[in-house]
């Protein structure tokens, strides 16, 4: 199903060398060819993505589609600033959600969890730039960025930076309590 959108038109050696906010300001602009482009960047990416997290495939196959509905839907609202992939994370796990909670399988899953985000409504208009988290030390952002802008297990990230499988858990756990506050607080307000 995720191949049927991917145009079959071939990259110029050009469009190789285009940033993504290039290739957005041209999508944004109505040229598809530059959403051919991004398209073939990530969407193996977040298929795999969430290939991972839902049972089937046709499942994974529906909220693929989903998630670049809303890229097409809310293409003006990209900002440059950050990175695409983080932008395209921030839709793929609002859809995951949102599929979960439609089908009644939504549990407490650490896994699924949007920690630095208000609520699943407002996922547009959300994105997190860990750099940019003060409360984070270096060692809780590189981690957190590893988990869930890499995608790496624990045992990955432990193996890459040379700590246990126990510390990476503890300065993840800690990271994510963190952002649970600061933003846990906003959504209550």
């Amino acid at each position: 199903m995720h191949k049927v959108i991917a145009s079959m038109s071939s990259d110029s050696e050009h469009d190789t060398q285009r940033t993504d906010a290039q290739l957005m300001r041209r999508y944004v602009a109505g040229d598809f060819q530059a959403f051919d482009k991004i398209y073939s960047r990530y969407h193996q990416r977040v298929y795999s993505y969430l290939c991972r997290r839902l049972p089937s495939r046709p499942q994974a196959d529906d909220v693929f589609q989903n998630v670049f509905i809303k890229f097409h839907r809310y293409r003006a609202r990209y900002d440059e600033r950050y990175p695409m992939m983080a932008w395209i994370y921030t839709i793929t796990r609002c859809e995951l959600l949102d599929y979960l909670k439609r089908q009644r399988r939504f549990a407490d899953d650490p896994a699924l969890e949007l920690p630095y985000l208000p609520s699943s409504a407002q996922c547009e208009d959300s994105l997190l730039n860990l750099d940019l988290e003060k409360r984070l030390s270096v060692s809780e952002r590189r981690v957190l960025k590893l988990r869930y802008l890499s995608e790496l297990t624990f045992k990955q990230i432990a193996a890459r930076l040379r700590l246990s499988h126990v510390a990476v858990r503890q300065i993840s756990s800690r990271g994510l309590r963190k952002l649970r506050l600061k933003y846990g607080a906003r959504n209550n307000s």
